[in-house]
């Protein structure tokens, strides 16, 4: 193989690796952004509502 040959093929993997680490990157940070939706989701639904919400239906619309 020449050098040109050894030269490519070692780019072909360096481009490869930083693609795979990029990929990674970016579904972590995916899965992080997904669990934090999901823990605000979460508290907002266990909280409690304001005084005065919920209780009365508004029928004058």
């Amino acid at each position: 193989m020449s050098t040109v040959g050894i030269a490519t093929s070692l780019i072909g993997a360096q481009q490869a690796q930083t693609q795979t680490l990029l990929a990674a990157k970016l579904q972590k940070s995916a899965a992080e952004a997904e669990q934090s939706f999901i823990a605000e989701i979460t508290e907002a639904v266990k909280s409690t509502p304001p005084p005065g919400t919920g209780h009365v239906v508004d029928v004058s619309a």
